[in-house]
């Protein structure tokens, strides 16, 4: 099974507060990789904050207000949106108020499962693996974070594209992008 997740996608982080001089770039080949390969299926998250943001405990660690709901930093890239809007079989858009996607409750882990097991019980062996692609903004917090917890799930193969990718800085994705290395995240380009 092959699952592509499309991390944070937003204006706030690609032209906005968090803005990163690669976004044109990244969403060129977030593009490719939404039509590089048949999708099991594909998640698009979007960071989602209140106006509290600033008093939350991310907040006072980031203290940068970004993707605050119902603001324009919090809107999905229209080109993305597009892709989403006519894949509407095959494709999530979920929202996430922290950086991981992988804590049970409305977040990602329970539609990651429940996509796993309807495919287990059609067209999958359970002892298949399930291969776990990766890209998005920002590197340094959402992609490392959700990538290394999947990598940690017994028959999970985890894979980031790595130029479809941008940090806060370059050197903040680079230093990413090793780290994933070290901890058994493959890397490949689109």
């Amino acid at each position: 099974m092959n699952i592509l997740c499309v991390i944070d996608m937003q204006h706030d982080f690609l032209y906005g507060s968090l803005a990163n001089k690669k976004s044109d770039v990244v969403i060129e080949n977030v593009i490719q990789a939404l039509n590089k390969k048949k999708w099991d299926s594909v998640i698009f998250t979007q960071d989602e904050h209140n106006s509290n943001y600033l008093q939350t405990r991310e907040g006072k660690m980031l203290p940068v207000e970004h993707c605050i709901t119902g603001t324009p930093g919090f809107v999905l890239h229209s080109k993305l949106l597009d892709w989403l809007m006519q894949h509407t079989n095959s494709a999530d858009l979920v929202n996430k108020p922290h950086v991981s996607i992988l804590f049970k409750n409305r977040f990602f882990c329970d539609t990651l499962v429940d996509e796993i097991k309807l495919a287990q019980r059609s067209n999958f062996s359970p002892a298949e693996p399930i291969n776990v692609f990766f890209c998005g903004v920002c590197t340094d917090i959402c992609v490392i974070s959700n990538a290394l917890q999947c990598v940690n799930i017994p028959n999970w193969d985890v894979t980031v594209y790595e130029n479809a990718c941008a940090g806060l800085t370059e050197e903040y994705h680079n230093m990413a992008i090793q780290i994933m290395k070290n901890c058994q995240v493959k890397m490949e380009n689109v």
